[in-house]
């Protein structure tokens, strides 16, 4: 959905004489006048105020009632919830524009993409100004990580057992952890290599980017793009996933076997662009990069430079260095800017990319963009729950899979599960029925409990845990914390077990 901010069409290469520079004005002061209430309690008071006219609305018991609540969210500029069988039913929809705890994130997501995207159109986002995004996004991103954070030292969880931590060593040791993350990362991308020279299958390193009406700035020039159409980074990852999506058919129609990564990241405008690295055999890799090109230009496809920037492909030579090392400076790029060096889209200033991951960390959470996607490879749920399992179990299979899992042996894990582009995996997921309906009256839910094959089931999640803050019983926040057993003996002091306790249960994965 593109973003109203903007009075009538914006001439093209603003800022060069006075009609254009009053379009810039209109921009800034006339279309986005919500998009100032950027404040929290702004934001609070206007959520309060939207659900206060949906529950009058739900309270006159008219037939019309949900279509007219649903057009108070279009007039917020949000899309309301729809009803979908087996997962959601008009009730829970009408519950959730009858609560804050729906309308305060979605009106935050709204005002927060609509002030990026006016900022985009008047030259706040670019080299030489704000690099990926604003520096208002990016302050606005930093007092909301600083008060995620202070509130993590405030929670604690806490299991049947009496067992606690604090919620911010918890997120410490988990993926959130851009060290960890990382780690994974390449641990995923070191095993695809090894896999591929295992099988004798060849690699490209292939970049797509999308048409030139997406792409607001010129990064060498530093203008604007005459062809420029308004369009945000999220309408420009749209288009790439759509793309993507009829490649992805064409590829399986022809029975290809291809598998890798991809990696979203900005142009210094916020544009979206992918790093894409594949593997597979000779013949099926090269004719996948032909269907990739063919499907890649066919919107705009002769508007100057298409032929040339649009997919740009490297065969990579295993005897010149290793794949996984070309594609780590991307992710770590995207993830911390661990040992890349200088950020190239930094033209201006040359700032080290350590310094300009924030600002890639803040454009991925505001325009809502997945940046790592691994294509053909196994579950890697499945692989963070073996790495649960402390002991040795019966089934060979699954044993095999847990001891990979473990030494971080990602090609190993593969093989154990059936090789590349297994449908199923050997190892699945186990999941078990929530009890009970949510907070919004959806159907019970299945949440993961261990893993399982043909045979055997291993339980990796043993405890039921719950959220507690300051001493006092904390609300039902996830599928883990509904726990309804007597939990007044948590909160004496003597009861709570030490710090070091915790640590020690964390170390066992119990």
């Amino acid at each position: 959905m593109a973003y109203n901010t903007q009075i009538g069409k914006r001439p093209p290469g603003h800022g060069q004489n006075w009609f254009e520079l009053s379009a810039m004005v209109k921009t800034i002061v006339i279309a986005p006048r919500d998009v100032s209430v950027l404040s929290e309690s702004s934001l609070k008071i206007r959520a309060r105020q939207c659900v206060d006219y949906c529950c009058r609305i739900r309270a006159s018991q008219d037939e019309s009632a949900f279509s007219r609540m649903r057009d108070v969210a279009h007039a917020q500029g949000i899309e309301p919830p729809v009803p979908k069988f087996g997962i959601r039913s008009t009730r829970s929809c009408v519950n959730r524009l009858c609560s804050d705890r729906w309308w305060l994130p979605a009106l935050r997501k709204h005002f927060v993409r609509a002030a990026e995207a006016a900022a985009r159109e008047c030259g706040a986002v670019r080299s030489g100004a704000g690099l990926y995004v604003s520096n208002q996004a990016l302050e606005v991103r930093r007092e909301r990580k600083l008060r995620n954070r202070s509130l993590m030292l405030e929670w604690i969880a806490v299991n049947e057992d009496g067992e606690w931590f604090l919620l911010a060593e918890l997120v410490e040791h988990s993926v959130s952890n851009p060290i960890l993350r990382r780690t994974e990362m390449m641990i995923r991308a070191r095993g695809c290599e090894e896999y591929a020279r295992r099988y004798g299958h060849s690699a490209r390193f292939l970049t797509v980017t999308t048409p030139s009406r997406f792409h607001a700035y010129d990064r060498l020039s530093g203008r604007c793009n005459a062809r420029f159409a308004n369009l945000t980074p999220r309408e420009g990852q749209v288009w790439l996933c759509k793309t993507w999506a009829s490649v992805r058919t064409r590829i399986s129609r022809l029975g290809l076997n291809l598998y890798g990564v991809r990696i979203a990241e900005p142009h210094h405008d916020g544009t979206p662009h992918w790093h894409i690295l594949l593997f597979g055999s000779p013949d099926d890799i090269e004719t996948a990069c032909i269907e990739i090109k063919k499907y890649f230009l066919r919107d705009a496809g002769t508007e100057p430079g298409a032929l040339k920037h649009r997919v740009t492909i490297i065969e990579l030579d295993p005897s010149k260095g290793s794949a996984a090392g070309y594609l780590a400076k991307y992710i770590a790029k995207n993830i911390d800017g661990y040992r890349v060096g200088k950020d190239f889209e930094d033209s201006e200033f040359g700032r080290d990319a350590f310094e300009t991951a924030e600002r890639v960390e803040a454009w991925a959470s505001i325009w809502g963009i997945r940046q790592f996607q691994f294509i053909g490879n196994p579950s890697i749920t499945v692989h963070r729950e073996l790495r649960r399992i402390s002991h040795s179990v019966s089934d060979p299979r699954l044993e095999l899979a847990r001891q990979a899992a473990d030494a971080g042996d990602w090609c190993a894990e593969v093989e154990a599960q059936g090789g590349m582009r297994a449908h199923q995996g050997i190892v699945a997921l186990y999941k078990e029925q929530n009890a009970g309906e949510n907070i919004y009256g959806d159907p019970p839910t299945e949440r993961v409990r261990g893993v399982q094959t043909k045979c055997l089931i291993i339980i990796t999640r043993q405890h039921i845990w719950f959220f507690v803050w300051a001493g006092f019983e904390a609300a039902p926040w996830t599928c883990v914390n509904n726990y309804t057993g007597h939990r007044s003996r948590i909160f004496n002091s003597e009861v709570l077990p030490s710090p070091r306790q915790g640590h020690q249960w964390l170390s066992d994965s119990s």
